[in-house]
């Protein structure tokens, strides 16, 4: 609904600053600044908020049964969403009262009761889960969540899609860039940093702001990347399908690298996050000290799931049970930091990720876990002058600034 984003704006409820960016809490370099408490004091916004979630809760979760409000910002709107409803009103606590009955859940929460959580917005959905958590354990059937916005980070989708819930708000920051175009509180050659922003970067970004540069000196040229699983890159290598392959090395199924060049782009290592306070003073730690720790990692079969798993099988350990897979780096890391489980990243990315007061403990492995992120091509391709070109180039874009500053400064914006 881009008119509650307007009203979100107008009443400035958000905030966005482009050229000077807010630092959230956990030390995210953020363009905009989210606060919907401001809501509760205008009456008519406050109104078509509860009208419009009442609407979208009964759409999409038609079997609700009661309404949960998360403390402390989603309660009053819980509160309006419940009476437009005409349903149950509860609300969760953020952690159990350290008196009394020691209580998490406030009001009558019926066993098994369909229920619909409600918060003021979502970022990575961490606070919000841990509420539903909360109510399961008292029983509720927890069908779903509102909120009034979410900022789209790909880390919400990421943990919800984990807990097999959905959720629904009543606009988001997309409306808003759009809102905010329409009414003239940002200029347009500030739209584009603020669309960035959302994204989460990851490995490939780098490539991808170096296309853009490419792309402006040589617009004539065309630059095409393809997400390949590894058998697929250098099944495509091999059959000269496509030019240049990025990936990590070594590569111990491929015997025969006679017809081959790599350019190395970054030597990089594994490092272990978790929430250990002991891990936090020590520079290296064995393997033997983590494996009883529950883990998000890279799907089996992934490139740097192989070289952990090859680890630990020469120790003589068995590999950490896995909670969760994901692809992305990124996602990896937001889910270890909000599900409070440990996981094993590029330096690289831990660099470019883990900052912030709430930063995860961290430390490298005795011995290294070391690997490469390397250019793949045919021999001879690099004497084609559209590839050298290319080659050339990129190693000016690192030397203008390196791999890591450069993904770190896309995740950081600063």
């Amino acid at each position: 609904m881009k008119e509650i984003a307007k009203d979100l704006l107008k009443i400035k409820a958000v905030k966005l600053s482009p050229d000077k960016p807010f630092t959230w809490a956990s030390g995210i370099k953020s363009p905009i600044y989210c606060d919907n408490r401001l809501t509760i004091s205008y009456p008519e916004i406050r109104k078509q908020i509860a009208q419009g979630l009442a609407t979208q809760i009964k759409a999409e979760f038609p079997d609700v049964e009661v309404i949960g409000g998360v403390a402390t910002a989603g309660i009053p709107h819980a509160a309006w969403v419940a009476d437009e409803l005409g349903l149950p009103l509860i609300y969760v606590r953020s952690k159990p009262k350290d008196h009394g009955r020691g209580k998490q859940i406030e009001g009558v929460l019926p066993a098994h009761a369909k229920t619909v959580l409600i918060d003021d917005l979502l970022s990575t959905g961490g606070s919000v889960l841990k509420a539903v958590k909360a109510a399961q354990n008292e029983g509720a059937d927890v069908i779903g969540v509102g909120a009034i916005f979410s900022y789209q980070l790909p880390a919400v989708s990421a943990n919800f899609e984990q807990t097999g819930l959905s959720f629904t708000t009543l606009t988001n920051y997309s409306e808003l860039l759009e809102a905010a175009t329409e009414e003239n509180y940002i200029a347009k050659d500030q739209l584009e940093t603020l669309k960035k922003w959302r994204k989460a970067p990851d490995e490939n970004d780098v490539f991808t702001d170096f296309a853009i540069s490419y792309y402006k000196s040589h617009p004539d040229v065309e630059v095409s990347f393809h997400t390949l699983t590894r058998h697929e890159l250098w099944k495509q290598l091999e059959d000269n399908r496509i030019d240049i392959g990025i990936m990590y090395l070594p590569d111990s199924s491929i015997k025969n690298w006679k017809p081959y060049v790599k350019k190395t782009i970054i030597r990089d290592e594994l490092i272990y996050l978790g929430h250990d306070e002991q891990i936090a003073h020590k520079t290296r730690i064995d393997l033997k000290d983590v494996v009883d720790q529950p883990w998000v990692d890279y799907p089996q079969n992934y490139y740097l799931s192989n070289i952990i798993n090859e680890q630990f099988r020469k120790a003589m350990l068995n590999t950490p049970k896995s909670v969760a897979h994901f692809t992305q780096s990124r996602a990896l890391y937001y889910f270890a930091k909000e599900a409070k489980v440990s996981t094993v990243l590029p330096a690289s990315c831990a660099n470019a990720y883990n900052y912030g007061i709430d930063r995860m403990a961290s430390a490298f492995f005795n011995p290294k876990i070391e690997f490469e992120l390397s250019f793949v091509f045919r021999k001879g391709k690099e004497r084609i002058p559209r590839i050298s070109n290319l080659l050339e180039e990129f190693d000016e874009y690192l030397v203008q600034k390196d791999y890591i500053s450069r993904l770190t400064e896309l995740n950081k914006m600063e």
